[in-house]
């Protein structure tokens, strides 16, 4: 049994290596959240600029976020990207969902539960000045906290990235909210077929 247990211990350890990523040993760290955040100023299109590298996203290009307000209470979401097809061609393609904070007094931890996916996700706004910039977290424990998956996005309101002054900004913002910058990657914003 012991034996067992070290291959599987192994082998999460090796697709963690793997994907360079975001799963990592340990419970998810202690990320604030955006006290004030207000959704109305929130609304409208972001850019993905920079974002930890997941499954779900791998091989899209020009990851773009429409935020449309559906009543007072919850938030139309529209993902869309480009990638290329089994031809090589590039497509456009697109997620739909709704978000929605379940806590009144905590409006920047937002769930969100995409049209075609039966899980609701965490969707934390750590920070935004709601014109130039928005750092947004999720993550899960796995195995009761003996590792933890997170995810994270650097959104920004246009495609061209950010000014040395913003991009200052957010690495302070990173540091200060416990958030591992060394994990982004750059996201393409060329070439684009959905926008």
């Amino acid at each position: 049994m012991a034996g067992k247990s070290i291959l599987v211990f192994a082998v999460l350890v090796l697709a963690a290596v793997s994907v360079r990523a975001s799963f990592t040993p340990g419970r998810c760290p202690v990320v604030p959240v955006k006290a004030d955040f207000d959704v109305a100023q929130y609304l409208g299109v972001w850019y993905d600029i920079r974002s930890y590298f997941t499954i779900f996203q791998a091989g899209v290009n020009c990851s773009r976020a429409d935020y449309t307000s559906l009543n007072a209470t919850h938030v139309r979401v529209n993902n869309t990207g480009t990638k290329h097809n089994k031809k090589g061609e590039k497509i456009a393609i697109n997620a739909t969902g709704v978000a929605y904070a379940p806590n009144a007094s905590i409006p920047a931890k937002l769930k969100v539960k995409f049209d075609n996916q039966p899980n609701v996700g965490d969707y934390w706004v750590v920070d935004t000045d709601y014109s130039n910039y928005a750092i947004v977290w999720s993550c899960k424990n796995i195995a009761s906290g003996l590792f933890h998956i997170s995810y994270s996005w650097v959104l920004g309101r246009n495609s061209n990235g950010f000014s040395p002054a913003v991009e200052g900004t957010i690495d302070q913002l990173l540091a200060k909210n416990n958030i591992d910058a060394t994990l982004y990657e750059e996201v393409v914003q060329t070439g684009c077929v959905n926008y």
